[in-house]
């Protein structure tokens, strides 16, 4: 024997069209927020990556300076422009500088002829950043031995 449905037991089977609305608005919120999410992540992978370059290169530019002998490291009396580093990298389409940057020393005596304060400044621009100049220094004090 077949029963007989009611209307009133018909409407509250299902969703209605509004409340299917209301779900699909707040999951594209929550899709928005997780996208935006992604995006400020890439960026701040990127920005990190390249102040880990710059450490590398301001690093590299220490070891030089420790190496050299004495005499061949004077005081500079203000920041002496080095050359450019340039980062590239190797892609299946071929060759591409990633980051280029600007290097810079200072040298000065703290007492002269036993220390001296050497000042390694790395500075590069970041694309697509409110902030785009970035730089950072690297110091260390070389004795005379």
């Amino acid at each position: 024997m077949q029963r007989k449905t009611t209307r009133r037991e018909r409407t509250t089977a299902g969703f209605t069209l509004l409340e299917v609305l209301i779900a699909l608005t707040v999951l594209a919120f929550g899709l928005l927020g997780l996208a935006a999410m992604q995006i400020y992540s890439l960026q701040t992978g990127r920005e990190s990556k390249h102040v880990m370059q710059a450490t590398i290169v301001a690093q590299d530019r220490m070891e030089t300076v420790q190496y050299l002998p004495w005499a061949s490291v004077p005081p500079t009396g203000g920041w002496t422009v080095l050359a450019p580093v340039t980062i590239q990298v190797d892609a299946n389409s071929g060759t591409y500088t990633e980051m280029t940057f600007g290097l810079e020393q200072r040298v000065a005596d703290v007492v002269v002829g036993q220390t001296r304060n050497v000042d390694v400044r790395v500075s590069w621009t970041e694309p697509e950043d409110p902030n785009p100049n970035k730089q950072m220094v690297v110091s260390t004090v070389r004795f005379n031995y």
